[in-house]
């Protein structure tokens, strides 16, 4: 006489859940890496403008820009080459010498930090940012 199963096991039930939570893990991935990327590209975009802010209002403070001592349109483009001058930008902002009325222009502890040269990098692809100044056209970019 045969006896007829009734039931599942519990391995089987056990099997038929994990095939299940591999399956949700799998649909659930993809959005929330999108969305970890999307608030990456954010922050990334929120920093350039906080930097770019923060050096021009050091301009409006000492009517120069930082770290070049001057106003004149001689110096068209600083920053876009040697990644040291952008780390000097940034100590400029935030130096007592430099910045004798110790007016704090951006705060540094909440950017991505580079340990070589003490930049600050953009947190999509991990390089520093470059800072741009224009004295001639009175303009800051930061890429």
């Amino acid at each position: 006489m045969k006896i007829r199963k009734k039931a599942f096991s519990l391995i089987e039930m056990m099997m038929v859940i994990l095939i299940i939570g591999i399956l949700m893990v799998g649909f659930l991935m993809s959005p929330i890496l999108r969305s970890i990327a999307a608030a990456k590209v954010r922050r990334s975009e929120a920093e350039k403008s906080t930097i770019a802010a923060a050096v021009r209002n050091y301009r409006y403070e000492y009517g120069q820009w930082p770290c070049i001592g001057t106003d004149t349109v001689s110096v068209t483009i600083f920053g876009a080459s040697p990644p040291h001058m952008n780390a000097d930008i940034i100590k400029c902002l935030t130096n007592k010498t430099t910045n004798p009325k110790d007016i704090r222009f951006i705060n540094t502890t909440e950017y991505t930090p580079d340990p070589t040269n003490n930049n600050l990098l953009n947190p999509v692809n991990l390089a520093p940012y470059t800072i741009i100044i224009d004295a001639g056209n009175d303009k800051v970019s930061v890429n």
